[in-house]
């Protein structure tokens, strides 16, 4: 068994995404127009998935679970290069990425 090779985990890490955004096809076309409307009422026009949670949980719509690591991942937006910790309780302080819409 290999346990290190980039392009099997790439490949791995891109089919999980794509099988965890497809279960929750709704969800996250919801919690993209949510993220689009956080960054523009923004004058840096950026969002983060804390951002998204927050509005998801506010308005009691379902949170995105795994499918959540495909929310930034359209033509809409480019990463800013910055990070910053979840405030989520359960993320641990997990760095998070912050996008940019374009």
């Amino acid at each position: 068994m290999t346990f290190f090779h980039k392009n099997a985990s790439r490949h791995r890490k891109e089919s999980g995404m794509s099988v965890a955004a497809s279960a929750a096809a709704k969800p996250l076309e919801q919690a993209r127009w949510i993220a689009k409307q956080i960054a523009t009422r923004r004058n840096s026009k950026t969002c983060t998935a804390d951002d998204v949670a927050k509005a998801l949980r506010r308005q009691r719509l379902p949170l995105l679970g795994p499918a959540a690591g495909s929310l930034f991942l359209t033509k809409d937006w480019e990463f800013t290069g910055r990070r910053v910790l979840s405030g989520q309780v359960a993320n641990h302080a997990r760095e998070l990425k912050v996008w940019r819409l374009r």
